[in-house]
């Protein structure tokens, strides 16, 4: 109803309009995917809705402790972190999930 009386999105602050945003890209995101076969679009979509260049992914927080803290030893441990993360993931995935009925 504001909208219509003032001319203009009622939003708040800088917040509200990126939060609309990001609202509006995910569901023109979710659209596309559902209406085509197209799926290669997440991986430019995710991280801009993850927080983009400014976001904090660990992959950049490990960046950051390697190229601007120069915290190698840091910077290891938490990649090592990831890894095994990672590999704990895959393990189980590969326990759940029977491969050979994936395969044709």
């Amino acid at each position: 109803m504001q909208r219509m009386q003032v001319g203009y999105m009622p939003f708040v602050g800088t917040s509200a309009a990126v939060s609309f945003f990001v609202w509006l890209l995910a569901v023109v995101y979710l659209y596309t995917e559902l209406s085509t076969e197209e799926r290669a679009m997440g991986a430019f979509v995710t991280p801009l809705l993850v927080g983009g260049s400014r976001g904090s992914l660990y992959g950049n927080i490990i960046q950051d402790f390697f190229t601007k803290a120069g915290n190698w030893p840091f910077g290891s441990a938490l990649s090592m972190i990831m890894l095994v993360f990672t590999l704990l993931l895959v393990a189980l995935a590969l326990r759940v999930v029977d491969l050979r009925r994936l395969v044709v």
